[in-house]
């Protein structure tokens, strides 16, 4: 396992405001954990197996996917690099 901190869900985070993690916390999540996306820049689709939040910046997608070239990758993504 990584050594990074997991923190639960409504946990403090220093130097964060409160207000700040209640109001993402509020916010829907573009695309559900198994539901098929687009890659915008190239139009490969794949699917959803994994999802991230974070105060300061957008979320992100594990997406699994065929590359053109046939290869599996399961990479990470921002909303905004998806479709």
């Amino acid at each position: 396992m990584s050594g990074g901190i997991i923190a639960p869900r409504g946990a403090q985070c220093p130097g964060v405001p409160r207000r700040e993690i209640q109001q993402r916390k509020e916010t829907p999540v573009k695309y559900e954990l198994m539901q098929s996306v687009t890659i915008a820049t190239s139009g490969e689709q794949g699917e959803v197996i994994g999802r991230a939040e974070y105060v300061h910046a957008e979320p992100s997608y594990l997406v699994r996917y065929q590359a053109a070239d046939g290869r599996a990758e399961e990479v990470w993504w921002t909303e905004s690099a998806l479709a």
